[in-house]
């Protein structure tokens, strides 16, 4: 009996029999979306309206999608540090910023935005989407459904270790594009 656990073991460390492959190697959102974007539209629009039902307005409905964004994002950052970093954790704020606009962002919305420090202070970020994935299929005033996104970039900043709050801004001059204002505190 020991001689049978023992090679069910060896063959387990060797990656023998190992049927299934590590969802964790695969990405999220590479080349081939495993979740289609006119699907995601059509949630996002469902729990919009589910969250307008009771309180209608789009101040109250971007803080609400908001809210349902940040535990995605803290639960997506588990995922996507595991995966490219190998639990490596950031000590500053700015390459933290660098690797949610390039890789989270990749990752969760099937491509990189802009990341532009706020000259105003050194605290402050814009991470600039010009497709936002949340307005593609939804046309509404101002930021759309932004305010989903907004939560999950606070969500994955957050999960790096830093205190911080988004909120979504329309863009002057592009009625699509959308500046996510991140601010340390």
């Amino acid at each position: 009996m020991a001689s049978g656990a023992s090679a069910a073991a060896a063959a387990a460390a060797s990656g023998a029999g190992a049927g299934a492959p590590d969802p964790l190697r695969n990405a999220l959102g590479s080349g081939t979306a495993r979740i289609n974007a006119g699907s995601f539209g059509l949630l996002l629009f469902g729990l919009a309206k589910w969250l307008e039902s009771d309180r209608p307005g789009t101040r109250v409905l971007g803080l609400r999608l908001h809210a349902h964004g940040k535990p995605v994002g803290l639960r997506a950052a588990e995922v996507i540090m595991r995966r490219h970093k190998a639990g490596e954790r950031f000590s500053e704020f700015e390459p933290a910023l660098n690797f949610v606009a390039k890789q989270c962002w990749k990752d969760l919305f099937g491509q990189e935005v802009s990341l532009i420090r706020n000259k105003g202070t050194g605290t402050s970020y814009y991470i600039i989407d010009h497709t936002p994935l949340c307005n593609k299929f939804v046309r509404r005033d101002g930021t759309g459904l932004a305010g989903f996104m907004a939560g999950v970039a606070e969500g994955l900043v957050c999960a790096m270790g830093f205190k911080a709050t988004v909120v979504a801004k329309p863009l002057e001059g592009s009625p699509r594009s959308v500046a996510f204002l991140v601010t340390l505190e």
